[in-house]
C-alpha cells in the first residue's frame, strides 16, 4: 500500500519517523510531507536519513524538479492513503472548510476518499465545539475518511487528559488493516 504520512505542528511530531518505519517496515511505500509548524518539532532529516522522501513546501526546493502547481495533485493520485499523524486542530479546521494554503492542505482539499485523521492536541482543544463540528464535517464511511482517537494520557501541558497521539503500533495496525 502507498501511504502518504503528513506530518503537522504538534508536539507528538517526535513519534512520525516512528510511524513511517512502522508502516515500512510492515510492506508499506511512505512519503512524508511535513508541514512549516511540523518543522518546529522535528527535521526533514529524521525522515530522509532513513530513506523517506520528504516534501516540506508547496513552492519551495524539495519538490524534486515537478512544477510546484501541481506537485498536490501527483502526491494526491500516488497515495492509496493519506494518513494525518499527528493532525493538528489547525489541520483539521483547514480540511473541513476546504482551506489549501500549503502542500499538505492542498493534498487534502484535492483529495477526497481514504484519509486517516489521527488527531493530537490539548484536551481542551480536543473538547471545543469546533472539533466536533470539523470531524462531523469531514469522517465519512462511504468515502473511507477515518479518525483513530486520541488517548488520555499527561500532555505536553501538564494535563491529564484525552489529546495525545496513539502509540506507533495502535497507527501502524490501524493503517494494515485497511488493507482487506
Amino acid at each position: 500500500m502507498k501511504i502518504l504520512l503528513i506530518v503537522t505542528g504538534s508536539i507528538s511530531a517526535y513519534k512520525a519517523p516512528s510511524i513511517a518505519n512502522g508502516l515500512r517496515n510492515t510492506g508499506n511505500e511512505v512519503k512524508v510531507i511535513l508541514t512549516k509548524h511540523a518543522k518546529q518539532f522535528i527535521g526533514k532529516i529524521s525522515f530522509t536519513g532513513q530513506g523517506f522522501e520528504v516534501f516540506e513546501d508547496e513552492f519551495g526546493h524539495d519538490l524534486g524538479g515537478s512544477f510546484a502547481g501541481v506537485k498536490h495533485i501527483e502526491l494526491k493520485d500516488w497515495a492509496d492513503w493519506v494518513l494525518i499523524a499527528p493532525c493538528t486542530a489547525n489541520t483539521l479546521a483547514k480540511m473541513a472548510n476546504g482551506i489549501a494554503d500549503n502542500l499538505a492542505s492542498s493534498v487534502l482539499r484535492a483529495r477526497s476518499k481514504n484519509i486517516v485523521i489521527s488527531l493530537a492536541m490539548n484536551t481542551d482543544m480536543y473538547n471545543h465545539r469546533t472539533t466536533d463540528e470539523s470531524k462531523d464535517k469531514i469522517e465519512s464511511d462511504e468515502l473511507r475518511i477515518y479518525f483513530i482517537k486520541p488517548t488520555i494520557k499527561k500532555l505536553a501541558c501538564g494535563v491529564d487528559g484525552i489529546g495525545a497521539l496513539p502509540n506507533t503500533r495502535t497507527i501502524v495496525e490501524f493503517m494494515n488493516n485497511l488493507k482487506e
